[in-house]
């Protein structure tokens, strides 16, 4: 199993998303059981194919071997659907989730941003926060990033500098581009040049 498992996350490493699937489907004709890592390993082939398809194939699979409780099988579901194009899918499977990690949270505000939803993303983060989640930078990008795109300037100051004031988590480079670019939208130059005169130097 080990070997197969270290094939299939081969062929996707190398871009080879096809071959990765055929890999696992070889693997489960030639009575191997796969494991929570087959499946972390597999479903990304799904998202480079933009299989939905294959991917909800994938998901059944998982829900008969009884791995529907495993959190990196389901934050893999998570990003699979979104990046599939089926935001409604991977808001259902997130919703249906039992035991959520930060990761599965973070997927589902990387989601959220991808898709427009920025509004979605902004209660997500207040839940992450109602819900003791131990908020991380890749948090604040997430909903960072959905701010930008859909414009939401007031929670997105308030959002940034919560970072440091509220979370003490030091903002990146990142966090600050997508401030930058934010503001950027509304003309808001004297505020970028003040934003960027905090930068860290790195």
């Amino acid at each position: 199993q080990v070997s197969w498992n270290a094939m299939i996350a081969g062929y996707v490493h190398n871009r080879y998303p096809r071959e990765a699937i055929s890999a696992f489907c070889q693997m489960r004709s030639e009575d191997f059981r796969p494991s929570v890592a087959s499946f972390v390993s597999v479903l990304p082939a799904a998202v480079d194919l933009t299989a939905v398809r294959e991917g909800m194939a994938l998901h059944a699979c998982i829900v008969h071997m009884g791995f529907k409780s495993h959190r990196p099988v389901g934050n893999s579901l998570i990003d699979m659907y979104a990046k599939c194009g089926r935001f409604d899918f991977a808001e259902k499977y997130f919703a249906e989730m039992e035991y959520k990690d930060v990761v599965s949270w973070n997927t589902m505000l990387t989601a959220c941003a991808v898709h427009g939803h920025a509004a979605r993303a902004v209660a997500l983060f207040l839940q992450m926060q109602d819900n003791s989640i131990m908020i991380d930078g890749v948090s604040f990008l997430s909903v960072l990033s959905a701010c930008r795109h859909s414009g939401l300037i007031e929670e997105g100051r308030k959002i940034f500098h919560s970072m440091r004031d509220t979370f003490h988590v030091e903002p990146r480079l990142e966090h600050y581009a997508c401030m930058v670019d934010l503001l950027g939208r509304r003309g808001l130059f004297t505020e970028i040049m003040d934003l960027i005169n905090e930068m860290p130097m790195e």
